[in-house]
């Protein structure tokens, strides 16, 4: 009989031992009513003393567990992190009194999220190796697991869910001290679900250079050598008599973002848009002769833009965000004002130049990729940027040229609420297609072939996140851009100084 019982408890004991080896290689490791599915931890390079273990935790109880310790052989000491998005800039915390998994809930630790930190590492972690460790709970005491090594990069693209949500601001901005991108690059900051952010930006830009192609020109060869495109029609001299020597562009710009699941994020931008042209008038139809100057502005409401961002991956140092938005022809094509003709009279109520205008009169599509990194407190990006028309013209019968930009920029944060960056923009835009019929006359703003060219731009910016309680989730940015080179179509005024400074709040 005794042996009998012996035997039985043996079996039963390989038994036992049989199933717990299944599981360990299935990655399945149980603590009362927890189950700790695919321990993992990534291969450290040579030299480093700090690693990081990740897993899934299912509550399969009726009582909340929290997960408050471990230990791991080559480690020092075991601690559990979150990361989280902080006044723009992912920090990473210790949670002092552990992870709460939630009964009938499910918690993923992973890069960019929650995970365990192994500090003070004694030796490396091999790829392809696995680790024996510990994991502790509050109820269900200590268990044994074993993390499996992967590579260094693994595991960028995992999700991090708790009950199917996201927990905790994991949108945005990569690295636990880099910086947000300067305030005049839009679209790359994701939110959490049901976070929101607002935000209001002034732009001002300057224009006051005439150019032919890459080269300046004056306003006197402008008058005597360029040609009128309207030259030959009744009335019309052979050359432009009306030279613009200043321009002022001015936005107000109200946006919103609201994040609507921990991938996708709702955005709308409503501008407000003031211009201002000074153009000097030439007597009669040729010669230097200055007769004076006219001054013409618009105003209103802008393009009003919707969409949204989608995050494609992130991790503790690094993002990749996509955008996509549509523009919706809210701005007016029909703007008029006054000007001073070349026989002396002052014409009112004329059709203004399209640069003059306030929007495109198009749908348009508005696509951006974004990229962005950190190491410490360095920071970097690149951003694509694109305007496309989805209409061959307008009511107009015109379209304006396409749009493409290209940004990078690096930035150092030199206390937890300063950065500085550097910016440089490239951007290429296309000549208008087509011709409004009420825009015409000896005037360099009447003719459809003197828009768009190439354009390279160098900024500095900084950006202000204050850390007093009343302020906190409020960033301040300024973003002050000149020309470095320039190439236009045609003959018009080159792009002077430009400036925006804007504030955004997150709730």
């Amino acid at each position: 009989m005794q042996f009998c019982i012996r035997s039985l408890r043996h079996l039963m004991l390989a038994a036992a031992f049989m199933l717990a080896s299944a599981l360990a290689v299935a990655g399945e490791f149980k603590a009362g009513n927890l189950v700790i599915t695919d321990p993992w931890t990534r291969a450290t390079p040579k030299g480093a003393r700090v690693g990081g273990g990740f897993m899934s935790i299912t509550n399969r109880g009726t009582k909340a567990d929290r997960l408050i310790g471990g230990s791991l052989p080559q480690a020092g000491r075991f601690e559990v992190h979150e990361m989280a998005v902080v006044d723009d800039v992912m920090k990473m915390r210790e949670l002092k009194n552990g992870l709460e998994i939630g009964p009938g809930e499910t918690v993923v630790l992973k890069p960019g999220s929650y995970h365990v930190m192994f500090m003070a590492l004694t030796e490396g972690l091999i790829e392809g190796e696995s680790v024996d460790g510990t994991l502790r709970f509050a109820d269900a005491g200590a268990v044994r697991i074993t993390y499996a090594v992967k590579a260094m990069g693994a595991g960028r693209r995992h999700g991090m869910h708790k009950g199917g949500h996201m927990k905790g601001h994991m949108a945005g901005h990569g690295g636990h001290h880099g910086g947000p991108a300067p305030i005049s690059v839009m679209g790359v900051h994701s939110m959490a679900p049901g976070k929101f952010m607002l935000g209001y930006r002034f732009m001002h830009m300057n224009m006051d250079e005439m150019k032919q192609g890459s080269g300046d020109i004056s306003s006197d060869t402008v008058a005597t050598t360029v040609p009128n495109h309207f030259a030959g029609m009744s009335g019309q001299p052979a050359t432009i008599r009306v030279v613009p020597t200043e321009m002022e562009t001015q936005m107000h710009m109200v946006s919103g973002m609201v994040g609507i699941t921990d991938r996708i994020t709702a955005m709308a931008m409503l501008p407000f848009v003031r211009k201002k042209m000074t153009m000097l008038t030439y007597s009669g139809a040729t010669g230097t002769t200055r007769l004076g100057s006219s001054t013409a502005t618009t105003s209103g409401i802008g393009d009003v833009k919707v969409g949204g961002l989608v995050k494609i991956f992130q991790d503790p140092v690094s993002s990749l965000t996509a955008r996509l938005a549509l523009s919706i022809p809210t701005g007016g094509i029909e703007e008029t004002g006054s000007m001073l003709m070349p026989s002396g009279m002052t014409m009112t109520g004329r059709r203004l130049a399209y640069g003059m205008q306030l929007g495109s009169g198009t749908f348009d599509l508005i696509p951006a990729l974004t990229y962005m990194r950190h190491h410490g407190a360095f920071s970097w990006g690149v951003q694509y940027r694109g305007v496309v028309r989805l209409e061959s013209e307008n009511d107009e019968d015109y379209s304006l040229g396409d749009i493409h930009e290209l940004d990078g920029w690096a930035g150092y944060r030199w206390t937890p609420w300063l950065q500085t960056s550097v910016r440089l923009n490239g951007r290429t835009e296309g000549a208008i297609d087509g011709q409004d019929p009420n825009i015409m006359g000896p005037a360099i703003g009447a003719d459809p072939d003197n828009y768009g060219g190439d354009r390279l731009t160098g900024f500095l910016g900084v950006n202000i996140t204050p850390r007093t309680s009343v302020l906190k989730g409020t960033r301040f940015g300024l973003d002050v851009g000149m020309p470095l080179y320039e190439d236009v179509n045609g003959t018009r005024l080159g792009a002077g100084w430009s400036a925006m400074l804007g504030v955004t709040r997150r709730f």
